[in-house]
């Protein structure tokens, strides 16, 4: 009897085991999977490096194409008008 309750004992063990074999591939390939969404995320984000001495209109640039292209004018921000965004960005091109 003791032999056949360690064989039972062992296949217990063996069972849990591939169990979380299984539990932690399957972790893995999500995790791979968000990291892989993310890097396409990533590639697909365009970067820009606005240099220009102080006052140029760097950060008018980023606030107009921010306007434009991302959330659009949302009332808040002070004075900022979107047509008033593209008539200013019109020259830009």
């Amino acid at each position: 009897v003791p032999l056949a309750e360690k064989r039972r004992q062992m296949r217990k063990e063996a069972l849990e085991k591939r169990a979380q074999k299984r539990a932690e591939k399957k972790r893995s390939k999500l995790i791979d999977k968000q990291l892989q969404d993310e890097k396409m995320g990533y590639m697909c984000t365009h970067r820009l490096l606005l240099l220009g001495a102080g006052e140029s209109g760097k950060s008018t640039i980023v606030k107009q194409m921010r306007i434009l292209h991302v959330n659009g004018f949302n009332g808040e921000g002070g004075e900022e008008d979107p047509q008033a965004a593209r008539s200013n960005s019109d020259g830009m091109y």
